[in-house]
């Protein structure tokens, strides 16, 4: 199915139910850092940024980039100490070893 259906198809579901649907460009959203927004190039499925070090799935690092656009989706701003367990956690979860 091609995008553009699949995107219209969810569009004329979200608003059939009340929702307003947001369209969110979707360019270098696999190559920006969600960590520091710096662009980098994926290597194969993992993406690693060379300014901070972060590292997951390329995926993984669209997804949270366009999740970030959406002004529904931005987290609260944390303490530092709670951003770098936050970071710990995902990279325990997303990197595969």
């Amino acid at each position: 199915m091609p995008f553009r259906r699949i995107q219209l198809y969810i569009s004329y579901k979200s608003m059939e139910l009340g929702f307003n649907p947001e369209i969110v460009d979707a360019k270098n959203t696999s190559r920006t850092c969600p960590m520091c927004g710096e662009i980098s190039k994926p290597n194969g499925h993992v993406f690693k940024c060379k300014w901070c070090g972060f590292q997951a799935d390329r995926h993984f690092v669209a997804a949270w980039n366009i999740a970030m656009r959406l002004l529904m989706c931005r987290p609260l701003p944390l303490a530092a100490k709670a951003t770098h367990e936050a970071l710990a956690e995902v990279e325990r979860i997303v990197i595969k070893s």
